[in-house]
């Protein structure tokens, strides 16, 4: 698999991510961890309630689109 980031900050921003979600956060964790990130960002296209289940995570904001 593979995961793309950006560290914004004390954020540290996961846009994609293929593959084993367990393995990948705990490669997130440590990277930034490294980058002196206090919090992770991410998102889904997917059912949001089982991913913040799963992960301990929360909604913190929204994505608006537009289709033009």
């Amino acid at each position: 698999g593979f995961m793309t980031y950006q560290v914004l900050g004390e954020l540290f921003i996961i846009p994609d991510v293929f593959g084993d979600g367990k393995y990948w956060l705990s490669i997130a964790i440590e990277m930034a961890k490294a980058n002196n990130c206090t919090r992770l960002r991410g998102g889904t296209t997917r059912n949001v309630k089982a991913y913040n289940k799963f992960f301990g995570t929360k909604i913190v904001g929204y994505i608006l689109e537009k289709e033009i």
